[in-house]
């Protein structure tokens, strides 16, 4: 049975032995094959079992990384862009000659502090001033010989010259020249009376005194006033010397010329009688006459009747020579225009060489003149630069910004301005301008921004700068890594951490969508669909090779599948 048992087994390991020396070697040599596969089997074992256990530590320390978290948190984010640039002067102009000739004044010095409008230099300039007043005396003349035509009317109208009684000396159709007497009026309104006095009585009469006249046909006195006293002697009555002084007073109506009357003066020494007695009479008639030669076309006033001074008595016509004095009076009008005219251009002439004959400052600053500058006596063109006038006190950087954040720049936004050459110094700074148009470079466009720089102490033209500016500005708002936010089709999303169940086992993370605002290059700003204090995942690592990564500034949040760092921001861009 045993010697079948042992028979057995070496059938069952697959040889046939036979009994005696022979078959006792076989059985040595089956032994160290069976040995030796077990001892690879144990091999095998050990190294599944090692690989097991070191596949489990990858994965457990894959799955450290991947779930590194953070907390949603509130708080404020400042948005900047930044660039580099050198230092100028925000102002400076050119001092240029506006003409051709030669310099007669020349007060400019390198380094000089003028101001605008300040006189640097002079030119010498033609003189137009007897050009100029020959011009007037033609205008005078011009004008005096177009009055005079004016005056030489073709028809005119007849007015009165006083008020009385008028007579006609013509009738309509009568030829007349101008200046004859073609009317008189009589003023019966009023009478005078010449009485005479002798040389004691003259003494005390003064014209304006009171006087009455007593009308001896009616035996009545009338009030009267002097109106001249007559100091050259006349003979009287029995070879007396005399002295006429004349009175006048109203007509009542009743009274008429060649009546007689006593005329006494009342002076304040008291009556002066005259010593003879007087005749009454109208004053001196006033003639009326043509105002231009011509034919009498209308008389509008009948002889006898009373007229006041203005008033319109007839019409004379000269139609024969209406056509020619119309054409010299419009061309007299263009004459004198036309000298007008000369004498604007002249004096324009006169005061647009001498000012551009006047080199002036344009602009507040520091004089800084050429190597070899000009001087008195030097003959120039127009536009020769004689100078820059450059205003230190006022300071800019132009810096370029990156395509993608010049929208976000914007003019009165304040800069933060930092120099090399002033450690631990931060100057500020507005933008003033914005280019419009871009410059590219290696396939990326680039915008210059002005800004202005508030003037500090050590800070001089030329010193290369850093400027910060602020963009935008986020306060007590919700705030995640920029690693956490993924953008993808469009919409962007957070990976929330789950929170641990009943068994203690976290749950798997989940994706949520979220709408982003503002960001710098480490955070951004969530604006809805997370709530503070919430953990999200902001690291991992790809699981596999060749997944996709999704979109973001600055990259997205890692996940499996979805890996790699964030980009290196470039020169100009927000930070």
């Amino acid at each position: 049975m045993k010697a079948e048992g042992t028979q057995g087994c070496l059938v069952f390991c697959g040889a046939r032995i036979g009994g005696g020396e022979g078959n006792n070697m076989k059985i040595i040599k089956v032994k160290k094959i069976g040995i030796g596969l077990l001892v690879i089997v144990l091999l095998v074992v050990a190294a599944v079992a090692g690989w097991q256990i070191f596949s489990d530590r990858r994965n457990a320390r894959a799955q450290s990384l991947r779930m590194l978290t953070a907390k949603v948190e509130r708080g404020d984010l400042e948005v900047r862009v930044s660039g580099t640039g050198a230092v100028e002067a925000a102002a400076q102009e050119e001092v240029r000659t506006l003409m051709s000739g030669t310099i007669t004044r020349f007060d400019m010095k390198d380094g000089q502090q003028v101001t605008a409008g300040q006189l640097l230099a002079e030119l010498d300039v033609e003189d137009l001033s007897l050009q100029i007043e020959k011009a007037r005396l033609d205008i005078t003349i011009q004008e005096r010989e177009l009055d005079q035509l004016r005056r030489e009317k073709t028809l005119d109208t007849v007015k009165s010259p006083g008020n009385g009684e008028i007579t006609w000396e013509v009738k309509e159709g009568d030829l007349v020249q101008e200046g004859n007497v073609i009317a008189t009026i009589q003023d019966r309104t009023r009478l005078e009376v010449v009485g005479r006095f002798n040389a004691t009585q003259l003494e005390d009469i003064k014209p304006g005194q009171e006087a009455q006249v007593l009308i001896m046909e009616f035996l009545t006195s009338l009030p009267a006033r002097v109106v001249e006293v007559n100091t050259d002697p006349k003979p009287g009555t029995g070879g007396s010397i005399l002295y006429e002084v004349k009175v006048e007073l109203e007509n009542p109506g009743s009274l008429d010329a060649g009546m007689k009357g006593w005329l006494t003066v009342l002076t304040p020494a008291g009556e002066r009688p005259a010593v003879e007695e007087a005749t009454l009479s109208f004053p001196e008639t006033v003639d009326v006459r043509a105002p231009i030669s011509g034919e009498i076309k209308a008389l509008y006033v009948d002889s006898g009747k009373s007229v006041s001074t203005g008033q319109t008595l007839a019409e004379v016509s000269n139609p024969d020579q209406a056509e020619e004095l119309a054409d010299q009076i419009a061309t007299a009008e263009l004459k004198l225009q036309q000298a007008r005219l000369d004498l604007e251009e002249k004096e324009r002439q006169q005061a647009e060489q001498t000012q551009k004959s006047r080199v002036l400052a344009p602009i507040d600053g520091t004089l800084v003149l050429p190597d070899d500058p000009n001087g008195v006596g030097d003959d120039v063109s127009q536009g020769t630069v004689l100078g820059t006038v450059v205003d230190y006190s006022q300071m800019q950087v132009v810096i370029p910004v990156d395509e993608l954040d010049v929208a976000k720049v914007k003019t009165g936004q304040e800069v933060e301005i930092t120099a090399d050459a002033l450690p631990g110094k931060t100057i500020s700074g507005q933008v003033v301008d914005v280019a419009s148009q871009g410059t590219s470079e290696n396939g990326v466009a680039t915008f210059d921004v002005t800004v202005a720089i508030q003037p500090v102490e050590g800070l001089k033209v030329g010193m290369t700068v850093n400027a910060d500016i602020l963009v935008d500005y986020r306060q007590n708002t919700l705030l995640v890594p920029i690693e956490a936010v993924l953008q993808q089709g469009g919409r962007s999303f957070v990976l929330v951490a789950g929170t641990s169940g009943k068994d203690g086992q976290a749950a798997s993370p989940r994706s949520v969508q979220v709408k982003t605002g503002a960001y710098d290059t480490s955070r951004m700003e969530i604006l809805e669909g997370l709530a503070e204090g919430q953990e999200i995942i902001i690291q991992g690592a790809a699981s596999q090779s060749g997944s996709a990564q999704g979109n973001r500034p600055g990259g997205g949040f890692l996940m499996p599948g979805m890996g790699g760092p964030p980009p290196e921001p470039r020169q100009g861009v927000s930070k």
